[in-house]
């Protein structure tokens, strides 16, 4: 193998080794996850520091 495909394959390899980890992460920060990844939903509302509050405590414990 000569100097000229090592310059384009082995940093083409490393990407493609990235974006493997990467989609890795992805599915297993989101597969147990009980929110949806996009809300459709959108409330009006203000959060109050006591909802805000209660809303950590749910994902903490």
């Amino acid at each position: 193998m000569d100097i000229t495909t090592k310059n384009w394959l082995i940093p083409s390899i490393a990407f493609f080794l990235f974006l493997y980890v990467m989609v890795l992460l992805a599915i297993f920060a989101y597969r147990d996850s009980k929110m949806p990844l996009f809300d459709s939903v959108r409330s009006n509302t203000t959060t109050t520091i006591e909802d805000f509050k209660k809303e950590l405590n749910k994902y903490t414990n």
